[in-house]
């Protein structure tokens, strides 16, 4: 999907990343860390990695309107599951 795909789709909801995604990335699904993943209005999935290649999960990063500088780390186990 080309940056250009996604344009007019919004965010339905954000929810941790899933196991079974994670396994097909092949990363670490096993160490509780889950990163946040954007559920679009489509259906497309879209979730954070550290780099191009994909190596592994990474969080978002970002810019509010007013210029406030956001960030929403990578969940350990607890936080994703709620605890």
């Amino acid at each position: 999907m080309a940056t250009h795909e996604l344009v007019g789709l919004t965010i339905e909801e954000v929810v941790p990343l899933e196991h079974d995604i994670m396994v097909a990335e092949g990363w670490d699904a096993d160490n509780g860390d889950r990163p946040a993943m954007l559920i679009l209005s489509d259906g497309t999935k879209v979730y954070p990695a550290s780099c191009p290649k994909g190596e592994t999960m990474g969080a978002l990063f970002g810019v509010r309107p007013e210029g406030e500088h956001v960030h929403y780390p990578v969940q350990d186990k607890e936080d994703a599951d709620g605890g």
